[in-house]
């Protein structure tokens, strides 16, 4: 396996740390993406996986808020809001030591104005620089493409961050819901891409499904093109684990 392989939780129950472990793969968190876990629910979670995650010595990643946020909203009470999760996930992954930090990029496609568009883009690249000093995580952020169509706003976000530790998380099951190629998504962003999110679907919904071996196969050699040697996360489920990556590790 040329890549280093990730598969996404959505539940610490869902982590057999001694399975992953064996496999050789990191895992990616995403259980702190509920909006509705009580508080106490949210910590006893925290110290569950502080101590899973102690000695665990693969790339440790986890999904961050994204239901009903919007740090860069118009709305200061529900940016405030927004910014206060985002805080709370980014001293969640400092404290499990994490690599890796998945949020979604905010690009404002309701946005046809390019003033709002820049402002909402200038607010981002703020919020970024101060919460990321200000909690220390010495990981990596990566903003993922949702309903971009192509990757021009994401490009443009990220070029205005301009921060070393924030890049982009290629979502390659959400750029085939697009009309732009894989190979057009990735050459355009290449010097900006840090970590896949790697699942399929039809064409028109996004179903979160195993990715084929044809795709598989299809987007390493894309990657190798452009010289991306990226950790690749597994956000699919119901399927056993040993057996897809039994199934893909000669294709990735």
């Amino acid at each position: 396996m040329k890549r280093k392989l990730l598969k996404a939780v959505r539940t610490i129950d869902e982590f057999d740390a001694a399975l992953f472990r064996d496999l050789q793969i990191g895992v990616e968190l995403q259980d702190f993406t509920e909006p509705a876990l009580p508080d106490c629910e949210l910590y006893k979670t925290l110290n569950a996986y502080e101590k899973k995650l102690a000695s665990f010595p693969f790339i440790k990643s986890m999904h961050g808020s994204f239901l009903d946020v919007d740090i860069a909203s118009f709305n200061l009470d529900f940016a405030r809001y927004s910014k206060k999760l985002y805080m709370r996930d980014l001293f969640f992954a400092k404290v499990l030591n994490l690599d890796y930090l998945v949020f979604h990029a905010n690009t404002k496609l309701r946005y046809a104005n390019k003033q709002a568009f820049d402002f909402c883009i200038q607010l981002q690249k703020d919020f970024f620089a101060e919460a990321i000093d200000a909690t220390g995580f010495s990981g990596t952020v990566v903003l993922e493409n949702v309903l971009d169509t192509s990757p021009l706003q994401i490009i443009k976000l990220l070029d205005a961050i301009q921060i070393p530790n924030v890049k982009m998380n290629f979502d390659f099951g959400h750029a085939k819901l697009t009309q732009t190629s894989i190979e057009d998504w990735i050459a355009a962003s290449a010097s900006h891409i840090g970590y896949v999110h790697l699942h399929s679907n039809n064409g028109t919904e996004d179903e979160h499904k195993p990715v084929t071996e044809s795709d598989a196969a299809m987007l390493t050699k894309i990657l190798d093109k452009y010289s991306l040697q990226v950790p690749l996360s597994l956000e699919y489920w119901g399927c056993d684990i040993k057996n897809e990556v039994a199934r893909l590790q000669n294709i990735l």
